[in-house]
């Protein structure tokens, strides 16, 4: 049976790289969780809205821009959907919105 925490594990020391997809030069909330997931044999979509790709990823999370928070949220709303805090189970992911940005998580 895969362990999730030892999936987590391996990931333990990449840095925070903004845009990256890159495990050698760091990660960002994004493809540290889909990294995660499909280590875990599940695979999230990498499917963006509002013109932008995979290959311009990092300009989207660096924009704050109306078109780049639409394209944020319309991305983390196609995960999943809400459920309430007390319901959470190990493996969720935790979307947090603080104005223009979007934090990603997993609980």
């Amino acid at each position: 049976m895969i362990n999730l925490r030892e999936i987590i594990n391996k990931y333990v020391g990449i840095p925070h790289k903004l845009g990256s997809w890159d495990k050698e030069e760091g990660l960002d909330c994004i493809s540290l969780i889909y990294y995660i997931y499909k280590d875990f044999g599940i695979d999230l979509p990498l499917e963006f809205s509002e013109g932008f790709t995979i290959d311009n990823y990092k300009d989207l999370w660096e924009q704050n821009t109306l078109r780049s928070l639409k394209a944020k949220l319309k991305y983390v709303a196609s995960l999943g959907k809400e459920i309430k805090s007390k319901t959470m189970c190990v493996g969720d992911i935790i979307i947090t919105q603080m104005e223009d940005q979007i934090a990603m998580g997993i609980y």
